[in-house]
């Protein structure tokens, strides 16, 4: 039951978002009555935030499968490997996230009437993320690939506030595409073989 009503709450912020889901269209939707939903949540806000989540881990699969492939990259010594994988993960980041204008990737911390619980939930994952992306920048570093004068950390935030920001400024902004990105990143950090 609680799967069920999870799974129509993400088909409501995903159809219609976050700001016009409402409990009894959602009872009505997922086949349940309003109890039965505040039975499963504390709140809409608490069935908010658990929806944010599993729409973010499900995002994030193919996301942790490409670090896999950017990780055994450094480890394999393959730096055309690396910058290849870096570039499809900015990709996926970018290109096949939008909705409705937005980055969905960013955008989704970002929604919620200003509610908070979702980041503060996933919170975990993320810190595991973000981590994986610091040793990634940090094992490139130590195979020379990249400059190792770059703070691993300040360059992993550079980069993730430029997918977070661009998250908030779209579509009000001009956009910036993952290819963009790509090539800034490495542009500023790249050490080439003369």
């Amino acid at each position: 039951m609680r799967e069920r009503i999870v799974s129509v709450t993400i088909a409501m912020i995903e159809s219609e978002g976050v700001e016009r889901v409402r409990v009894a269209d959602l009872a009505r939707r997922a086949g349940v009555g309003i109890p039965t939903i505040y039975y499963h949540f504390e709140s809409r806000a608490h069935l908010i935030a658990v929806a944010q989540i599993a729409r973010y881990e499900a995002m994030m699969v193919p996301l942790r499968e490409l670090m896999d492939v950017i990780e055994a990259a450094i480890v394999a010594n393959d730096e055309d490997g690396y910058w290849r994988s870096l570039r499809q993960y900015f990709a996926l980041v970018f290109e096949p996230a939008q909705v409705d204008g937005k980055y969905a990737m960013g955008r989704l911390f970002l929604d919620g009437e200003g509610e908070r619980s979702p980041t503060r939930d996933a919170a975990g994952f993320i810190a595991r993320q973000f981590s994986r992306w610091v040793a990634t920048v940090t094992g490139a570093q130590g195979r020379g690939w990249m400059n190792p004068a770059v703070d691993a950390t300040t360059l992993t935030t550079f980069v993730w506030s430029a997918v977070v920001g661009q998250a908030m400024a779209a579509p009000t902004a001009a956009a910036m595409d993952a290819e963009a990105l790509a090539d800034l990143f490495e542009t500023l950090v790249r050490v080439r073989a003369t």
